[in-house]
């Protein structure tokens, strides 16, 4: 599963772009500002990333998870 995570400051904006994304997300709040995860995206939408946020996009794809047995 590719994850897409994209740094910004402006958390209006990338909740606007999370929000008009068929993909679940998660926006996370730093010290500097936020970060954005979108979920199980398509090459589409890493594109569509890519030209409104630039470089601070990153793609990831999902190696494990899991939780613990005696959870």
């Amino acid at each position: 599963m590719k994850i897409l995570w994209i740094e910004g400051e402006d958390a209006e904006a990338l909740r606007g772009f999370a929000r008009s994304q068929p993909h679940p997300y998660r926006l996370y709040e730093t010290e500097g500002g936020f970060v954005l995860e979108l979920a199980a995206v398509e090459p589409r939408t890493v594109e569509e990333a890519r030209a409104r946020f630039g470089g601070r996009v990153r793609e990831l794809e999902l190696a494990e998870e899991g939780c613990r047995d005696d959870a």
